[in-house]
């Protein structure tokens, strides 16, 4: 059954609202399952972790954004930390979609968003690349994954949509291209591509927290 975009908002509102301890103690599991799950992958897969100033609420909100045609990157924020889990050795890249699903289900009770559609494209894709060697019995999950764009319109630009609300965006190093991510992580340049997923997380975070909750959340 498709759910209408009336009935997500809906369904949003009763269920986006938790009490302090319980977000807390979801991301204190979060943290420790993510910490367990680079440890095991670790000569593969890397993790970075950011504190930002932001004040907590108590939402059960996480903000999602992929890097590179082929995704190797990809970055959570998450309260006031910003997770980043990058592949190391491109060859792997059926691990990487494997961790990053496990990461997502370990996630599934809070709702996503996400500056345009893509996110979602790249996740049913990763499911769709891992049935031919993978139990995909388990990634049902994918289906109910609570993801909202937070973009008003088609192809409206991160930046256009900030300084609609008087704030001004970060230097962008790549112009948004994803040509020039891809060359960038070719060439081993994996610091600035870190760099430009931060400002993409936190821009999207500013979009959500001062335009779309001020919009739909009741």
């Amino acid at each position: 059954m498709i759910e209408s975009e009336e009935f997500k908002l809906m369904k949003m509102n009763l269920e986006i609202h938790c009490k302090k301890f319980e977000i807390r103690e979801w991301t204190k599991k979060f943290h420790k399952m993510l910490k367990k799950l680079i440890k095991k992958t670790k000569p593969i897969i890397q993790l970075n972790v950011t504190k930002i100033r932001e004040k907590n609420n108590n939402l059960k909100h996480c903000i999602i954004d992929f890097e590179c045609t082929e995704p190797k990157i990809l970055g959570l924020l998450l309260r006031n930390k910003l997770y980043q889990i990058y592949l190391i050795k491109p060859e792997y890249q059926l691990y990487f979609h494997e961790a990053v699903l496990s990461v997502l289900f370990k996630l599934k009770d809070f709702y996503f968003f996400s500056w345009g559609n893509w996110e979602r494209r790249v996740i049913l894709s990763m499911r769709s690349k891992l049935k031919d060697i993978k139990n995909t019995k388990n990634l049902h999950f994918i289906d109910d994954l609570n993801l909202f764009n937070l973009q008003e319109r088609n192809y409206e630009s991160l930046e256009a949509a900030l300084f609609s609300i008087g704030r001004k965006p970060p230097k962008e190093l790549f112009f948004r291209d994803a040509r020039f991510i891809d060359h960038a992580y070719n060439e081993g340049y994996l610091e600035p591509i870190l760099e430009h997923n931060s400002n993409c997380l936190i821009s999207a975070l500013i979009m959500l927290k001062y335009r779309w909750l001020k919009k739909n959340l009741v």
